[in-house]
């Protein structure tokens, strides 16, 4: 395994998409339901990142200008090198590499830094995917199945079993996993009780 899945902090981040077509489409895709601002640097963009711009509320930030090989980027916390021109996405991992930045490029595998997750959240839980992104349609196709998984948890049951775990670690009890996976095996968790019987 090259990757090791992580989960990135997001909040007050700034994310910058080099490129407006299908594969920065792909990428905003990816990270447009983060808590971070979004910047993207293109000389046109399609319409669906349009779209999506103007939907965001300001999140999404656009910017017509021309990327060429010699293009400067800093100030940013990660870069999705994501334009339609092989040659131009291969000078801007270097430039990013050179600096080590966080960076993914969306064209191609490539020595990335990271590589992002599909990722759906179910309350205190995140369920994601990672694909090498041969076959988009493919991992949209597996990504549903996996949206479909989720549902079989009972958010209000895994709330109570992290409410319980911290009281448990708080009195140094012992055996805290056997005694958390006996009660998420229970049909009835009942909170204060359980409270009470500690």
């Amino acid at each position: 395994m090259r990757y090791l899945p992580v989960s990135l902090d997001t909040e007050n981040k700034k994310i910058l998409i080099l490129g407006g077509g299908y594969l920065a489409f792909s990428a905003l895709k990816s990270v447009i339901d983060t808590e971070a601002e979004i910047y993207m640097i293109a000389d046109s963009f399609t319409k669906n990142i349009l779209q999506k711009a103007e939907e965001s509320q300001g999140k999404i930030k656009i910017k017509e200008h021309e990327i060429d090989k010699d293009f400067m980027f800093m100030g940013y916390d990660y870069v999705l090198i994501a334009t339609e021109d092989f040659e131009i996405n291969e000078a801007l991992e270097k430039r990013a590499s050179s600096r080590n930045m966080i960076y993914q490029r969306f064209d191609i595998l490539s020595k990335s830094l990271m590589s992002i997750n599909k990722s759906v959240e179910r309350g205190p839980l995140t369920f994601s995917l990672n694909s090498s992104r041969l076959n988009p349609t493919v991992t949209d196709i597996v990504f549903e199945d996996l949206e479909k998984f989720t549902e079989k948890y009972n958010l209000e049951k895994l709330n109570i079993l992290n409410e319980i775990r911290s009281e448990l670690v708080r009195k140094n009890s012992q055996n805290i996993d056997e005694i958390i996976r006996r009660l998420y095996e229970s049909e009835t968790i009942n909170l204060s009780t359980f409270l009470e019987e500690m």
